[in-house]
């Protein structure tokens, strides 16, 4: 079901979001540090504000979005019905501490690229990988061999490493795209501070 989570807790286990539904965020949500959220295909989650984080001082696991590489991005029939789960960070909407903050993918399932990503004023803080994408083409549900852009936004968003980062994993970079095409990046920041450890 559609499902809100508007007060501050803390989750010692993965969060899974189904076809069909949407979860919204709009508090200070803690992760455990073994936890995720998966959004699996056809599922929704909304971070209207609030901020995912870790409390223990470790990293936590971060955002998993699952695609569909043989679909395509775009709605077929119904517009609001999506092959590929979504995510979308708004209203200053934070992730931070984590492994790999948005993967938008299945881990180790290529058969599962794809995650659609929507973020404006949305801030990443000192996740060892903000965001991941790798391996899908996009194209016209009708005309299959026509390529479009992969369906990512990322709008006046923060990227930042400060002096606070964990340093469980070592940082390499905020962002990693491998073989896709066409995610916007608009106004963005990207701040790696000096005093920050274990950075490569």
């Amino acid at each position: 079901n559609n499902t809100f989570i508007d007060a501050d807790i803390m989750f010692f286990r993965d969060i899974v979001i189904e076809d069909g539904a949407t979860l919204t965020i709009t508090c200070k949500l803690y992760m455990a540090n073994n936890a995720s959220i998966i959004v699996k295909q056809g599922g929704r989650l909304i971070v209207d504000g609030g901020l995912i984080s870790t409390e223990n001082g470790k990293l936590w696991q971060g955002i998993q979005v699952w695609g569909d590489t043989t679909k395509s991005q775009k709605p077929t029939y119904n517009p609001a019905e999506y092959d590929h789960g979504r995510v979308e960070l708004i209203n200053g909407a934070t992730i931070e501490n984590a492994i790999v903050a948005l993967d938008l993918w299945e881990p180790e399932n290529y058969q599962a690229t794809g995650g659609i990503l929507y973020a404006e004023d949305a801030i990443f803080r000192n996740n060892a990988k903000a965001i991941h994408a790798l391996h899908y083409r996009n194209f016209d549900p009708y005309e299959p061999l026509i390529e479009w852009d992969y369906d990512g936004e990322i709008i006046n968003c923060t990227f930042e490493i400060t002096e606070d980062y964990i340093g469980d994993e070592t940082f390499y970079k905020h962002v990693d795209l491998a073989s896709v095409n066409g995610i916007d990046f608009i106004g963005c920041d990207f701040v790696l501070d000096e005093n920050a450890t274990n950075i490569s």
